[in-house]
């Protein structure tokens, strides 16, 4: 089973300032960053934002309460690195099964 989770990852480089989704946009990947930092940003309506949390080696990115769902934060690589990366969909169905990922 490990293996086909492990299957399912695609890596991907990530440059500095490279956004990884915006705030509520659909997200169709979650990152698991290998190398880098990811910052979690929520945008105001004046433009302005705020980090709320940055990510490195230790988590994941981007991960919805639902398939088709959003987050209210925007993900945005701070320090180059790259990540692997899994399809949603994927995702959220081996948390179901309680497998590798649970």
């Amino acid at each position: 089973m490990r293996e086909q989770v492990f299957g399912q990852l695609t890596p991907m480089s990530l440059k500095s300032r490279t956004v990884v989704f915006h705030s509520r946009q659909v997200l169709t990947h979650v990152h698991f960053p290998v190398s880098g930092v990811i910052s979690l940003v929520t945008p105001f309506d004046d433009g302005s934002s705020v980090e709320v949390a940055t990510i490195g080696n230790e988590g994941i990115v981007g991960v919805p309460l639902i398939e088709g769902g959003s987050l209210a934060v925007r993900a945005i690589a701070r320090v180059a690195g790259t990540t692997l990366r899994m399809n949603t969909a994927t995702f959220l169905a081996e948390l179901g099964k309680g497998g590798v990922l649970a």
